[in-house]
């Protein structure tokens, strides 16, 4: 619980100060400008893979110091993906723990997975059966949602 005195310190500061809005407002209209930039590499160079590895980087570094929702394992977790070959990595969902997305060559995902078990659920004693069944899995890109309209 919350004492009377953090309570107090709290509420002696400013608003931003606590809740740090200008670092979250300037991470929402980064992300957006992030997701405006991704789709239009996707549209007219969808080659440029090592600029969309960095835009998912940017994302993570944003999440973690704009709005403060990563956690030291989620950081790890992000570098030891980019060390075994991601292009990018970041956390997905709403952060202070969770999962991370990676994208990887298609041709490097036979070692990366193996890479990946070996420095982050190895030492957590994580068997390399259950992390292939339950923690690390492939997935590939598609046309994603879209509104279908259906005759009444």
């Amino acid at each position: 619980g919350t004492d009377e005195s953090t309570f107090a310190s709290i509420i002696g500061k400013s608003s931003n100060e606590v809740f740090r809005l200008y670092d979250r407002a300037v991470h929402v209209a980064g992300e957006a400008s992030r997701v405006a930039e991704f789709r239009r590499i996707c549209d007219e160079n969808p080659s440029d893979i090592q600029s969309l590895g960095r835009l998912i980087d940017e994302s993570h570094d944003s999440l973690k110091v704009k709005y403060n929702v990563s956690i030291d394992e989620l950081d790890n977790l992000t570098q030891i993906c980019k060390d075994a070959g991601a292009l990018g990595s970041r956390l997905v969902g709403a952060g202070f723990g969770g999962c991370t997305i990676s994208m990887v060559p298609k041709g490097i995902v036979d070692e990366f997975i193996p890479k990946v078990w070996e420095s982050y659920y190895k030492p957590l004693n994580v068997s390399y059966e259950e992390a292939t069944s339950k923690h690390l899995f492939v997935s590939a890109p598609c046309a994603g949602a879209c509104v279908l309209r259906v005759p009444s």
